[in-house]
C-alpha cells in the first residue's frame, strides 16, 4: 500500500527519470538535443509544482516545445529486421524513416498528466467515444498487420495517441483554464 501512495505522489519524478534514462543513447547523436529535452523535462516539473496542475504544465511545455523540430530517427534496420525502406530510386526520402518528435513527448506528457490527475473518464456507455476509439484502433491494427512496416505502426500509434489525448484534453479544457 505504501508503494502505490508513493507512486501516486511522486509520479512526475518517476516519469522524469524514465524519460531521462533513454537520453543516454541520444548522446552519440546530439548533445544539444539531449540538453534541450532535459531542460524541457525540468521546466515541466517546475511548472507542474508551481501551478499544482500537471495538465496545465504539460500544455504550457508543449507550447514551449512547438517551435523546435527535434526528432530522433530510428535506424533503417535493427538486428537484421528491416524497420524502414527510406530509399526511392536510390534517393533517401526523409518521410519514409520512422521518427519520434519532441511534439510526441509533449502530447505524451499531457496524456500521462490527464491519467494521473484522474481527468480521463473511461465509461463504456451505449455510444461512447471509447467504443469509437477502440474500433478505430482495431482498424489501424488490421491495417498494420497487412502492411507490416515500422513506419505504419509508429504513425498509427501516434495517431491514436493524438486523437485520444486531444479528445480528453478538450473535455477538461474549461476546468483547466478557469482559475
Amino acid at each position: 500500500m505504501k508503494i502505490s501512495k508513493f507512486l501516486k505522489k511522486n509520479w512526475n519524478y518517476i516519469l522524469s527519470v524514465l524519460l531521462i534514462i533513454p537520453l543516454i543513447f541520444l548522446l552519440r547523436e546530439s548533445v544539444e538535443k539531449v540538453f534541450f529535452i532535459l531542460f524541457a523535462v525540468i521546466i515541466w516539473n517546475i511548472l507542474g509544482i508551481f501551478l499544482k496542475n500537471f495538465v496545465k504544465a504539460s500544455f504550457l511545455t508543449l507550447l514551449l516545445l512547438l517551435p523546435f523540430n527535434i526528432t530522433y530517427q530510428f535506424p533503417y534496420s535493427l538486428m537484421g529486421i528491416q524497420l524502414a525502406e527510406p530509399f526511392v530510386n536510390g534517393v533517401i526520402v526523409n518521410y519514409l524513416i520512422p521518427t519520434l518528435s519532441i511534439l510526441d513527448l509533449g502530447i505524451f506528457l499531457i496524456l500521462l498528466s490527464l491519467i494521473f490527475e484522474k481527468n480521463i473518464n473511461l465509461n463504456w456507455e451505449s455510444f461512447s467515444i471509447l467504443k469509437i476509439f477502440v474500433l478505430f484502433g482495431i482498424y489501424l491494427a488490421v491495417q498494420c498487420i497487412f502492411n507490416t512496416t515500422a513506419l505504419g505502426l509508429l504513425n498509427s500509434l501516434r495517431l491514436l495517441l493524438y486523437i485520444f489525448t486531444f479528445y480528453n484534453f478538450y473535455k477538461v479544457k474549461d476546468k483547466l483554464f478557469k482559475g
